[in-house]
């Protein structure tokens, strides 16, 4: 956790930690479970530190999505975190946010607060009159507004900022009756315990917080999304923005839908959306849109989509857009190589390819 903010009145320079390329990402996970970061009750032998480090580094290789996310140090504690809590990590990289989330909010086991803080855990302050997904929708309610208030137009990579007002409102509506109070004790424990918010200016009073890492508000906004009746025609609208923030939003909420929840219809839906309006052999193919449709297809899984209704012929959408923009002379050598990189994810039906 940060040691910034005013529980902690250190007077220390602070420094930006550098991503780990593969080596260091392999070094660390070594350090990790033989050292205190993978201590168990149960003695383990080397060969058992091995193979747990091991299966990490293979789960990451094996998935090029999670290599990027491993590369942040923070991130990859976390993630060591969730493989030896779990035995391995999850598929899917809104699976492995579930289980991260759900790791720092319900199963965190702290050892000590900041600044002499007596902050209690969330589910004693929960109880029985607040439920868990009542809880993580206020969440997921907050991130969506604040990413909406984002005037950075998704230059910045840092999460946007939440005032402390706008958090106590969101969760205060929870507790019956209305408590302040009790909102402010909330929030303690999400940065103080949790981990999952950090203190970013302001006062006591008058506190200004951010997520942990733009990742954790660009999921939940997408949790956000995902439930949203009309799903398609929302997402498909927040595309055609073209900010980077809205197309991860988009992604995260399509890989809830499809492996939290199993609603791979919906996915399809938006994948036809996003694509149906270059079905016609003179409409120009947008880029950005193709490729996050083929990057949900790859998520989702070509199979599960085609095992839908339509689904094949969705499938045959998006392979036929994406070999259109890698074949197009007049485009951008760089939005052809990445048509190329998704086109191989989801399946390049050229014969012989």
């Amino acid at each position: 956790r940060s040691y910034v903010g005013h529980l902690w009145a250190l007077d220390w320079p602070e420094f930006a930690l550098a991503d780990f390329d593969r080596d260091k990402i392999v070094q660390f996970a070594g350090f990790w479970f033989s050292g205190a970061g993978g201590r168990s009750s149960v003695a383990r032998t080397e060969s058992e530190i091995a193979a747990q480090k091991t299966q990490l580094i293979g789960a990451i290789d094996e998935r090029p999505h999670l290599l990027e996310v491993a590369g942040i140090p923070l991130l990859l504690t976390l993630m060591a975190f969730v493989h030896q809590h779990e035995g391995e990590l999850p598929r899917s990289q809104a699976k492995l946010y579930e289980s991260i989330v759900d790791l720092l909010l319900f199963h965190w086991k702290d050892e000590g607060t900041a600044g002499g803080s007596t902050a209690l855990g969330l589910r004693p302050l929960l109880g029985q009159q607040v439920s868990e997904n009542a809880f993580l929708g206020a969440l997921q309610k907050v991130a969506w507004e604040v990413q909406h208030d984002d005037r950075s137009r998704g230059v910045r990579k840092e999460p946007a900022d939440i005032s402390g007002e706008r958090l106590r409102n969101g969760l205060a509506g929870l507790h019956r009756p209305r408590s302040l109070d009790w909102a402010n004790q909330v929030i303690a424990a999400l940065q103080l315990r949790a981990g999952l918010l950090r203190f970013v200016s302001g006062t006591p009073e008058s506190p200004v917080f951010a997520f942990l890492h733009r990742s954790f508000q660009e999921y939940f906004a997408g949790a956000n999304l995902a439930l949203m009746k009309d799903f398609p025609k929302e997402a498909l609208r927040l595309l055609q923005l073209d900010l980077p923030y809205w197309q991860n939003t988009v992604k995260w909420a399509a890989g809830r839908l499809a492996h939290n929840d199993g609603r791979f219809r919906d996915v399809r839906d938006l994948i036809r959306e996003l694509c149906l309006p270059f079905e016609a052999a003179s409409a120009p193919v947008l880029a950005p849109q193709v490729v996050v449709a083929g990057e949900i297809l790859a998520d989702a899984g070509p199979r599960d989509i085609a095992n839908e209704t339509e689904g094949p012929r969705c499938v045959e959408l998006v392979q036929e857009h994406l070999q259109t923009l890698m074949l197009d002379e007049s485009r951008e050598v760089r939005a052809r190589e990445e048509a190329g990189k998704v086109l191989g994810k989801v399946g390049d039906p050229r014969p012989g390819v």
